[in-house]
């Protein structure tokens, strides 16, 4: 580091004294914490007060010969730290202002005092101006710096009452009126990641100057996490392609990407998940770039709905690693912590039956953990808090709706929060101790998976900006495709998904969040008129046309279970027919003689099976029975009733047995488990949408009579959740994810 010939010198500007020959700054007498690589950029500042200090010098200065540090980067975080303790803005600079592409300067007033000699003496001061137009980017002419004649006893006293002031201003005027911090007058500021490609899954650096995410780009290669430095286009890459070395394990050619990335408390080091076969792995890798290191290995969870939907976190002491476990014996995710020391691993939650635990978030005392319990696969999530030392965890939402993303801890002991508790995804927060959560209005809608910087004072989101629209083909034959595809029903920043055909083909009902919640709609076969038929204001969807026409049975969470529900199409007051208190029971679909509804439940099972349900009028008549043994997932019968068929979540392809209930056969051994809502049965065969690597899904045809696939073409984008054929056979209708883009942004300034 260098050493400057008046480092003796005592600096003061505001409520904040700089000793240089102690290394110190002080805020209205108390000591601030500052790393040295920031105080000498702040001592160098301090030097030449109003003066460019180019990159160049600060880079010399910190990293003499250095070629391999990323010293924009490590200048950044410099900077960033200075401000957060100054409570400076870039925007507004009243202490540090950026040069783009230059440097810095400081524009504050100083004055400066040599040090009493033995506590006596007085000291000789002088007072530095900057020049008046600070916004101006040339260079200060030599010899600028004005001097100001002073009055030594009026300064002190100004500043002695400005230091008295603060003090009473921070000590007693903060937050529930104890352990207050310092809260910057400096207006809410949205800063975007200016880096192409999709961003997910943001995690602050604990001073707030970096962001680390993953990044989807173009080419598959340059995928991966990434650490930016916020307000700049400075990044690099952290993960590479390629596979770790890994815990004696042999090598599988198949790496899946990283997720749930997490800052180490000094900021040294990223921790990220990563799943391979039936594996996840807790990885390592230092904060600016270098080899990565596999630190844990454990059960992968096979409830594989969402990126990142494991979570990790670090206490605050870098002792601990918190993260979610998968337990094949009870089918659960757990939260547990890992010992970074002897990497022992306690589990510290107990999810009641068909729920998980998932996504930890060390409190900033380290003696608390908040976590989402999830029940799902629609999730119905809330959150809770438990001690570290373990106990009865405590519930603080009651929402019944998803949560997106982890939870994140505040200074003063609150919970930040994406829910979409109030329609579309917004942020949230909530007092840890339990409490009405209050909306984070600055962060707009549509706002996923934040993350705060140490201090409290940086929050970073997702931005997502998505359509699903439903598409039409039209079919010339069973295995041709006629004029290009087409959008049928189409909504801006909606989700509309799962078509189903009316028995006559003159209606289709779907699911659509264009009320902000997931409810079911029905609109002409042209797309036109929908008309919203439920508004219950949960999770409603996956609807389903009874063989007369008459009725919908659909699925709905109420509260943290899914139901089976019927609705009468020209009523619109729909009513459960399968309700299971320990359980969830989703995917209806009807017999083709109207009698029986079957469904997808977890009752009783370790995994999940189909079930039957008897209804007359829309009723339930009688009770529920199973129909499968060995597994089953979203069933439908053939058009003659004779077989019913249905996929698995634990193995690919479409398995069939007799309606009644006999040994099963497979019936084809294509794609899955994941594509369980992706096909649609004719009375001749099966059409589905066939994942491709690389590319979006295929569309493909199975002949029931020859066994013979045949490819009718290929979708434009990605889909996922439904595919249907008019009674017809003439057209194919699918969910296509028309846009799907995430961007992160950094919310400086907050509250």
């Amino acid at each position: 580091m260098h050493a400057s010939s008046n480092s003796n010198r005592i600096i003061r500007f505001g409520v904040f004294e700089v000793d240089l020959q102690e290394a110190e700054l002080r805020q209205s007498g108390l000591r601030q914490k500052l790393s040295p690589q920031a105080f000498e950029v702040l001592r160098a500042m301090l030097e030449r007060p109003s003066e460019l200090i180019t990159r160049e010098e600060l880079r010399e200065r910190l990293w003499p010969g250095n070629t391999t540090v990323d010293y924009e980067l490590g200048l950044k975080k410099c900077i960033n730290r200075i401000r957060e303790v100054l409570g400076d803005s870039s925007d507004h600079p009243r202490f540090v202002e950026t040069v783009p592409r230059r440097g810095y300067r400081f524009v504050a007033s100083i004055q400066e005092h040599e040090p009493f000699a033995s506590g006596n003496g007085s000291a000789a001061e002088k007072i530095s101006t900057p020049p008046v137009d600070t916004q101006n980017d040339r260079d200060p002419q030599p010899g600028r710096t004005a001097k100001r004649p002073t009055k030594v006893l009026l300064a002190g006293v100004l500043v002695a009452v400005i230091a008295l002031v603060s003090t009473w201003l921070l000590r007693g005027y903060g937050r529930n009126g104890s352990n207050a911090h310092t809260v910057s007058s400096a207006p809410v500021m949205l800063l975007p990641l200016t880096i192409e490609g999709d961003q997910r899954l943001p995690a602050l650096s604990p001073d707030g100057s970096r962001v680390v995410f993953l990044r989807s780009a173009r080419l598959r290669t340059e995928s991966g996490l990434y650490a930016a430095v916020v307000g700049s286009q400075s990044s690099v890459r952290l993960t590479q392609s390629g596979e770790p070395a890994l815990l004696n394990e042999v090598k599988t050619p198949a790496v899946d990407d990283p997720y749930s990335p997490a800052w180490s408390p000094d900021g040294r080091e990223v921790a990220f998940l990563r799943d391979r076969g039936d594996k996840f792995l807790i990885e390592t890798v230092p904060a600016l770039g270098g080899a990565e290191r596999s630190i844990y290995a454990g059960p992968r969870s096979p409830l594989n709905y969402e990126t990142g939907k494991g979570g990790l976190s670090f206490s605050p002491d870098g002792k601990l690693l918190a993260f979610a476990e998968w337990n094949a014996a009870i089918q659960r995710s757990s939260i547990k912590v890992l010992s970074l020391r002897d990497s022992s691993t306690r589990v510290l939650t107990s999810p009641p039956p068909a729920c998980h635990d998932r996504r930890p978030a060390f409190s900033p005392g380290g003696d608390k953990l908040a976590f989402i319990r999830s029940s799902g696969p629609t999730y119905v999530e809330e959150l809770f808090v438990i001690s570290v030392a373990g106990g009865e965890p405590q519930q603080l939402t009651f929402d019944h709706k998803q949560i997106f993303g982890p939870p994140a801890w505040t200074q003063t002991d609150q919970i930040v929060f994406s829910s979409s508790r109030g329609g579309l995804p917004a942020i949230w927060r909530v007092p840890a101790s339990g409490g009405i959560p209050q909306r984070v209005p600055e962060a707009g809608p549509v706002a996923w998976y934040p993350s705060l910087s140490q201090s409290g004072n940086e929050l970073a989101y997702e931005y997502v900006d998505q359509e699903q629209n439903l598409w039409r083909l039209e079919l010339n034959g069973r295995i041709h495709a006629g004029a290009s595809a087409s959008i049928l029903v189409s909504s801006a920043k909606t989700q509309n998904l799962q078509p189903q055909f009316s028995p006559d083909g003159y209606k289709i009902a779907f699911q659509s969040s264009r009320s902000g919640y997931p409810e079911v709609w029905i609109c002409n076969s042209d797309g036109s008129h929908p008309v919203q038929v439920t508004d219950l204001r949960g999770f409603a969807g996956s609807p389903r046309f009874s063989p007369d026409g008459r009725y919908l049975a659909f699925d709905y969470r109420s509260q943290y279970r899914g139901d089976v529900y019927v609705v009468e199409t020209g009523d619109g007051h729909p009513h459960p027919v399968v309700a299971f208190p320990d359980a969830d029971s989703f995917l209806p679909s009807w017999s083709r003689d109207g009698r029986s509804i079957y469904f997808t439940s977890n009752r009783g099972e370790k995994g999940y099976q189909i079930w039957k349900q008897s209804v007359k009028d829309g009723a339930a008549d009688g009770p529920p029975t199973q129909v499968t043994r060995d597994g089953g997932f979203g069933a439908i019968e053939t058009v003659d009733g004779k077989m019913l068929l249905y996929t698995k979540r634990s193995s690919q392809g479409i398995w069939g047995m007799p309606p009644n209930g006999d040994t099963e056969t497979q019936i084809w051994g294509g794609p899955g488990p994941d594509n369980w809502s992706n096909w649609a049965v004719t009375k001749s065969g099966i059409y589905f949408l066939a994942p491709d690597t690389g590319g979006p899904p295929k569309i493909e045809y199975l002949d029931f009579e020859t066994k013979r696939l045949s490819q009718i073409g290929r979708l434009d984008k990605p889909s996922f959740y439904g595919l249907a054929v008019s009674p017809d056979g003439g057209t194919l209708l699918y969910s296509q994810w028309d846009r799907n883009e995430h961007q992160i942004l950094v919310m400086e300034h907050f509250h």
